[in-house]
Formats: structure tokens, sequence, C-alpha cells
């Protein structure tokens, strides 16, 4: 959902946004008022229907904490300090995130109350218990863990267990509730990549392994995870750039940038495939045979500087007019716009590290790559302007775009560019941002300038900010909806 970046308050989503803070407020001064009186009575050991009581207040807080979204998830535990620590959470419903940590800014300070956004670790001597009753998962007796830092700036996990094996569906489930409990939500979510279950090698081929140099898994007690996650997580921080992205990454006058290169294409089964370079060539001879044809015959006539006839000009106008074809063309076909991974189809990222993540993570949260919170994202356009555009090629028109907001963000201390991309949509421009709601205005100017579309955006990379947007031009209409109506608009 859009909750952190929406600039302009006539937009119907900063409209929505006001009156969910309004529902958030309401439910804190209901919660002093009344559900603070059936918590002291749910907890009068000297009642005989406790029992009762306590589900009476589970109902009344689920009904009036969910009236702010049907979908936020809470607990009241101990806390650790001593008194209460009520835990406001969206679990796995990443999209949720920003809106939970509003929630729980907005608490009150009360006495002998916590509040946090996220499920702290289980105690070990609780953990079996706590399994079962919160998701049927019994704990198995022989349970060990092995850990390590992966590219990706983040923590990989395997659980050994010879219950594993059968149903690995099952077993992922299991490890993952396993690994929410020994390490709590926010270790989990801002730092755990993958988990794998994995049934233990046996001690015949443990021998055999020896024998022939193949090194087996070496697996720990799980008492041990928590602190060996915290020395891996610190590790990982002491390791960021002690600089600002900007002041590592070349600036875009810079033509001796290198980047780390990601091709994808699309397979039959709807997702993605890594592709070498003579596969992407292959992707444009069948998409795009003209535009191929036509690059090829101009490159040749630039080389071999033999037609003393050639005309830059002509050619660049025959060019627009093929890429003109082929906009018409993807425009048509763009079915429901929908975003996702497989309409990029190429990276080309200055950094080793932030491709990794982009690429290879499971999930990407900017703090693994940046100590000094700065955001990474993108600004996606349509593949064209809308004609108003001077008459020297498309190409060099995103090659210009790139280069000014480079310059300027650089020049307003507001980051940088660090890398770009093509897909099946359109173009993108990846970016280092150290202030989003400052780097809005910059943006929007350059994208006037520059004649973008209605279908310009700022996106984000971090998978609970996924859901976010900020539109450049005064058009622009949400990236989730079909494409074939925003042009029409």
């Amino acid at each position: 959902m859009r909750w952190l970046y929406i600039p302009d308050e006539d937009d119907p989503d900063f409209i929505a946004k006001q009156e969910t803070i309004a529902r958030i407020e309401k439910w804190w001064q209901d919660f002093e008022t009344i559900g603070l009186g059936l918590f002291k009575i749910c907890t009068d050991e000297s009642r005989n229907d406790i029992e009762e009581r306590t589900l009476e207040m589970a109902e009344w807080i689920a009904e009036n904490i969910q009236e702010i979204h049907p979908e936020i998830m809470w607990e009241i535990q101990p806390a650790e300090e001593g008194g209460n620590l009520f835990v406001v959470t969206s679990e796995s419903n990443f999209e949720l995130a920003s809106l939970i940590q509003t929630v729980v800014g907005m608490a009150p300070n009360l006495n002998d109350w916590y509040f946090s956004c996220h499920r702290l670790p289980v105690p070990l001597e609780d953990l079996n218990e706590y399994l079962l009753a919160k998701s049927g998962v019994e704990l198995p007796s022989d349970l060990r863990v092995s850990w390590q830092k992966n590219l990706n700036n983040k923590i990989e996990l395997k659980f050994y267990s010879k219950n594993f094996g059968d149903d690995m569906e099952e077993d992922m489930s299991d490890c993952l509730h396993i690994g929410n409990a020994l390490l709590g939500e926010e270790l989990m979510d801002y730092w755990i990549d993958t988990i794998e279950p994995v049934k233990p090698t046996s001690t015949p081929m443990r021998m055999v392994n020896n024998v022939i140099g193949k090194t087996s898994s070496i697996s720990h007690n799980i008492n041990q995870l928590l602190q060996q996650c915290f020395i891996l997580k610190q590790q990982i921080l002491d390791k960021l750039p002690t600089q600002f992205v900007s002041e590592i990454v070349p600036s875009e006058e810079n033509d001796n940038v290198s980047h780390t290169v990601s091709l994808k294409m699309p397979n039959e089964s709807g997702g993605v495939d890594e592709i070498g370079p003579a596969d992407l060539l292959k992707l444009m001879q069948e998409k795009f045979p003209k535009l191929v044809e036509k690059l090829e015959s101009m490159q040749n006539e630039v080389e071999n500087d033999e037609n003393d006839d050639y005309n830059e000009e002509e050619e660049d106008d025959e060019l627009s007019q093929i890429l003109e074809e082929i906009q018409s063309g993807s425009k048509e076909n763009k079915g429901t716009g929908k975003i996702d991974s497989v309409e990029r189809l190429s990276s080309f990222i200055s950094s080793k590290s932030l491709s990794n993540g982009l690429n290879d993570g499971l999930y990407f949260r900017s703090e693994n790559h940046s100590r000094f919170g700065e955001k990474f994202c993108y600004v996606e356009t349509d593949f064209f302007m809308d004609g108003t555009v001077s008459d020297e090629g498309d190409y060099g028109s995103r090659d210009r775009l790139k280069e000014k907001l480079d310059k300027v963000l650089r020049e307003k201390q507001l980051g940088c560019t660090v890398g770009y991309g093509f897909g099946t949509h359109g173009f993108y421009i990846d970016l280092a941002l150290t202030d989003v709601y400052k780097a809005i205005p910059v943006l929007r100017s350059i994208a006037k300038e520059h004649n973008l579309t209605a279908e310009a955006w700022l996106r984000f990379y971090d998978t609970h900010l996924e859901k976010e947007w900020v539109g450049l031009h005064p058009d622009s209409k949400s990236p989730f909806a079909p494409r074939a109506e925003q042009n029409s608009s």
C-alpha cells in the first residue's frame, strides 16, 4: 500500500491516509479508556472467570485495532523490563510495515506498557510450546542449524533434521516458523535472506565424503543461533561503505563507469531466466527485427565511413520512425500493466553488492547496503516521450535524462544514479537517494524539463516499499493500473 511517499494533498491516497491516521488516533484513545480496563480485569488472579474475560478482551482488541486495517496482527506478552509488551505486527505482509510503524509510533506513553512493531525472540525453554500453540509445528528433537553471510549482505540459514525430506513445502514452512520464533521478526525481516531445510548426511556418507575430499556441512545447536546472527549482522554493518554512494560511484560524466550486468528473459512458465548477451540479441531480433537491422546498418556506416552520402539527420529520422512503430505496438499489447520482475530485462548496476542484492536476494532492504539511510529506488519511464522531444532520437534523450538526474542530485547532495536498464515496457534509471521527500520536487522538475509522459514514476526496491510510488507527471496514475487505460487518459 502507499503510505510513506504521498506528497500531494489532493491525491486520493493522501486523503485515505489521513482517514487512516484518524482511525489510529481513535484506536489508541479507546485502548486507554476501555482496553486497559479490560486488561486489568482479565489479569486479576482473584477472579474465577479469567479465561472468559481474556477472550472478551482479545475479541475487543481484534475488532477495534483491525478497524485500522483488517490484516493487522497483535499480541500482548510480559516485557523484559517488567510490565507488558504490546506487539502490533504485519507478520509476513511486508507492504503493511510502514503503516505498522506509524501505528506503534502513535502509541500513548503509559506506565508499565511498551510497544513494538516486531515479535521478540522466544526463549528456548518456551520454544516448543510456543510453536505448537501458534502454528502447530512440533520442534524436531534433533534440530541443528548452520549460518553464513552471503554476497547480498544478508545471512543464509540451514536447519538440519532427519524429519526433513518427505515434504519440502511443509519443511520450508516449519523452518520459517522456527526461524521467526528463534530470532524474532525484526532480525528475520531485515537480515535473513534464505532458509533451507536439510536432511543431515549420515555418518557413513560423511566418511565417504572425507575420503573423496568433499566437505560435509557443519551444524550447531540451535541455542547458538541468535547470538551468531547478531555477530554476523554486526560484521555486515561494519563492512558497509563509510562514504555516501555518490562519493563512491563515478558520475555519469565519467565515461569509464563500470557496471555489473544482469540480463533476464521471460520464460514459458511465467518466470524469468538469466540470459547472456547473445540471448538478448536473439530476443531483440525476434521482437524488434527492424530496429536491430537499422541499428546494425547505422553502426556499419559509422565504422566504415565509406559512404559520402551518409546523412545523420535522415538516419535519426528513420530510426525514430521505427521506434515509434515499436512503441505503438507495445502500447497495444501492454495488458494489465502489472509491475513485476519479468518486465525488467536488463540491469547495469555500478555497485556489485547492490546488484547482488537486487538480482539475487529474496528480499531487499536498503539498510543492508548503506549505513547512512540512503534509499535505493528507480525512475521508471515509458520508452518514449510525448512527441515534444527534439529529433535527436529517444536513446539519446534517455542518456541525457540519466546524466541530468545524476548531475542535479549530486549538486543538491540528494544522491546520484547507480545504474539503468531496459524492460518490456520502458526504461529504468536506478538511484540512491539521501532524502526521498526532498528529492521528489527535483525529480519532477527534471521530468517536466525532459517531457516525460504520464507513465513516469519514482519506484522503490525495498520489499516493504514495493507498492509505494510517486508520479513524476501531473497526470501520472498508479503504475499498477492498466497501461492502456493510462494512455487513453
